[in-house]
């Protein structure tokens, strides 16, 4: 197991597709999964992990992946050369050991000593950056989200991380404003900005957001977020690739999705 690690801009994503590329170049079978859909965009032949792997939703300590061996998913897991799963840091710790107890069970057909190989002797490869977003643990705590993610699995001892430190983004254009925004979200996630105390006897966990990075004061609304970010979506609605490169992360869906219907 290997883990490209960086922050956003250092090309993890790139690294993982050259690598998918290269291998698929010389005939090897690459299964490229991520741990939400608009990632997994990004891989030609890209798909969920959930989706891939038949993983349910409510996992516990001993489930398994929904594969049997005569299905058709599993003799092409079986004879897969590389796992490519990018945003790894997003996923449940039990997403990754369910695959890793699926795999070992499924490679005993060939390899006899597999029930005793990390995800029975396939080579996976994760991406993602734990500086971003960790599994979501409904009404848990920060000790809830810490014990969900993935360095608190059994499975982290055996991963080997690759870091990468350069960042590509940045490096590709002169813009300072992108160089300053950049230079912000690393400091928001090593947390070594100056945290805002709101309310006397809480844990200081407001940071102060740059006016240049807000939208406008006269335009600060849901639709006005809409706007800047699909600009001219009227000319581009047809554009897959226009689509790809932008989103809009909201913590509930459903009011978003209502603002953009009567847009």
């Amino acid at each position: 197991m290997f883990s490209v690690y960086g922050s956003g801009g250092t090309d993890k994503t790139f690294v993982c597709i050259t690598l998918l590329s290269h291998l698929r170049g010389q005939g090897k079978i690459v299964l490229a999964v991520a741990s939400l859909r608009i990632a997994s965009l990004l891989f030609l032949g890209g798909r969920t992990a959930h989706s891939r792997f038949k993983i349910l939703i409510d996992l516990h300590d001993e489930s398994t992946c929904n594969i049997t061996q005569q299905m058709k998913v599993a003799e092409l897991v079986r004879k897969v050369d590389l796992i490519i799963w990018d945003e790894a840091p997003m996923m449940h710790r039990r997403a990754f050991e369910v695959v890793d107890r699926t795999l070992r069970d499924l490679m005993q057909l060939d390899d006899a000593q597999a029930i005793e190989k990390i995800f029975g002797g396939k080579i996976v490869v994760l991406g993602g950056d734990f500086r971003q977003i960790l599994p979501v643990v409904p009404k848990g705590g920060r000790e809830d989200i810490v014990s969900a993610s993935l360095p608190r699995s059994h499975l982290w001892q055996h991963v080997t991380i690759l870091r990468l430190h350069i960042n590509m983004r940045v490096m590709a254009s002169n813009s300072e404003k992108q160089r300053e925004f950049a230079k912000w979200v690393l400091n928001v996630g090593d947390g070594s900005l100056l945290a805002i105390v709101r309310e006397e006897g809480v844990n200081p966990d407001w940071i102060k957001i740059a006016s240049h990075m807000r939208l406008p004061t006269e335009d600060c609304s849901l639709r006005g977020l809409i706007r800047t970010i699909y600009l001219d979506h009227q000319c581009h609605s047809g554009d897959a690739m226009y689509l790809m490169q932008r989103s809009i992360l909201a913590p509930k869906k459903l009011t978003l999705m209502k603002s953009t219907m009567q847009f």
